[in-house]
Order: C-alpha cells, then sequence, then structure tokens
C-alpha cells in the first residue's frame, strides 16, 4: 500500500480512497510538472488555450474523453491510476467493517 494518495497527497491513514475525492487537476499538474513540461506544450498538443489548461488543473473532476486525451499526449494511464486507488480503498473498507466486527 502506498503512504499517500497520488490524487490528493493524503497519507493512508488520513482516510479512504471513499473518505476523500481524488482532484484530477492536481493530479495531472503533477504529472506534468514530473515530465517537465508546462501549460504551453499541453495547450499546443490539446489545440487549446494555456488559459484552458490552468483551468484543467483547478478541476476537481473531469470529462473523461478530455482526460482521455490528456493521456495519450502525456504517456500516461490516469485511468489505471484511479482504478488503483480504488481497489486500494476497497481493499481499507473489508479491512474497516472486519475491525467493526471484532468490536461489535
Amino acid at each position: 500500500m502506498r503512504d499517500s494518495c497520488k490524487g490528493c497527497g493524503r497519507g493512508s491513514d488520513e482516510g479512504t480512497y471513499l473518505g476523500h475525492i481524488i482532484h484530477i487537476g492536481k493530479v495531472i499538474r503533477e504529472e506534468m510538472r514530473r515530465q517537465k513540461r508546462g501549460a504551453t506544450y499541453m495547450a499546443e498538443e490539446l489545440n487549446t488555450s494555456r488559459s484552458n489548461v490552468n483551468d484543467i488543473f483547478t478541476r476537481q473532476s473531469i470529462d473523461t474523453a478530455l482526460l482521455f486525451r490528456i493521456c495519450r499526449v502525456l504517456g500516461v494511464d490516469v485511468f489505471k491510476m484511479l482504478s488503483e486507488e480504488l481497489r486500494e480503498g476497497e481493499g481499507t473498507k473489508g479491512k474497516e467493517k472486519e475491525e467493526k466486527g471484532k468490536k461489535g
């Protein structure tokens, strides 16, 4: 299990996937930083303005078609990362139910 959520940076002891929301704009911005890419690069690749790209960074959610295009530009599978976060959250949820059952 990871120490923190890629989408919000919260530690695993601060809640499960279902206990917080992944901020997709932050995920995209962090991946772009990791790749040393700027808003101008993404704007050119998506055929949009830098202003629109900067707006994407503020979004907590995003249209799947746009996210697909961003994944292709960055060469990463954000959908897979989100799926992994979901599975980890479900695993934590199951453990929480087991612990409640032991207490009760």
